[in-house]
């Protein structure tokens, strides 16, 4: 946990297009696979992803999931939560051993954490608890099933971002090769067939034009009167093109990529600073502490404050 305080935004990360936008895809493909879990297996599953664009190692998965199931016990509880230190316990097997944990915990629940890796980066986890009623057969199998419908799409998207490095590679070493041959082979003009630049179309342009809106989206996403007309004209876009092309590119609305950026500042904030919900409302975006309330527990399951004495060190 940082100093309480500073709460700078994570620095970005020097990324391609192409990974920006794959790592980019990787929430929605996550909401998805939950979905689908949900449907097979009748129990509920949750996700931490650290941010696209963190450095570090560590601090940036750290922000723990709330479960629906946890949260309903939590409200009864009167003794200090066991949730920040159990969280820990899943973060430090996953780092080491970048597999999944289970276990049963304090709180008597069955819990299984689920790595989410876009090759052998950790990204983060998906979790999901059940009672001692399920049986540990049962509880075994829809673990296995979560972490087929987690580690499927991710290795799906990481061949594809592979295919796309090795193809820039190969156009850059065909560009090498090209200037070290003699001028009267390959002419001045560096348009031998097959040799200029590849066209710039408007599926070409659209990885480099939302990595734009993805870094701008991180560098202003606390300002309260961001909004996509702001966005649009920043990259120098239509609006109605650019919200499509999102969509296309991402997998979800511009606004709720937004929304879940605001999230995680203000889990962030709760969790390192003292301040007031309406100052950290204030801080990560949000226009009145209405919305936030609502925002805030409609994403994360509980209010902002239980989220606060459920997982604040010393609470």
């Amino acid at each position: 946990m940082s100093i309480p305080g500073q709460t700078s935004k994570p620095r970005m990360m020097v990324l391609s297009d192409q990974r920006k936008l794959a790592c980019a895809k990787i929430p929605s493909l996550i909401r998805e696979g939950l979905r689908r879990f949900r449907r097979l297996t009748g129990f509920t599953a949750v996700s931490a992803l650290r941010p696209v664009f963190a450095e570090g190692p560590t601090r940036d998965i750290s922000l723990p999931p709330v479960h629906p199931r946890c949260a309903l016990l939590l409200r009864k509880a009167t003794r200090k939560p066991p949730c920040e230190v159990e969280w820990q316990k899943h973060l430090r097997f996953g780092q080491k051993t970048l597999s999944g944990n289970r276990h049963v915990c304090p709180l008597g629940l069955r819990c299984a954490c689920v790595p989410i890796l876009l090759g052998t980066e950790l990204l983060g986890f998906a979790k999901f608890v059940a009672g001692r009623e399920v049986s540990a057969e049962r509880f075994a199998l829809a673990a296995d099933q979560l972490e087929l419908l987690i580690a499927g799409p991710c290795q799906d998207l990481h061949v594809a971002l592979l295919q796309e490095e090795i193809r820039a590679l190969r156009f850059s070493v065909s560009r090498l090769e090209r200037a070290k041959r003699p001028a009267a082979i390959t002419g001045n003009d560096g348009n031998a067939p097959g040799g200029g630049e590849p066209s710039r179309s408007a599926t070409a342009q659209s990885p480099s034009l939302i990595s734009q809106v993805l870094d701008y989206l991180n560098d202003h996403f606390t300002e309260r009167e961001l909004s996509l007309t702001c966005i649009a004209k920043a990259v120098g876009r239509n609006q109605k093109y650019l919200t499509h092309l999102f969509v296309q590119q991402v997998g979800e609305r511009m606004r709720t990529y937004l929304t879940m950026l605001r999230v995680r500042h203000a889990c962030e904030l709760l969790l390192t600073t003292p301040w007031k919900i309406q100052q950290i409302a204030r801080d990560s975006g949000f226009t009145n502490p209405v919305q936030f309330r609502q925002t805030f527990r409609r994403t994360v399951g509980v209010t902002a404050s239980e989220y606060r004495q459920i997982f604040a060190a010393g609470a």
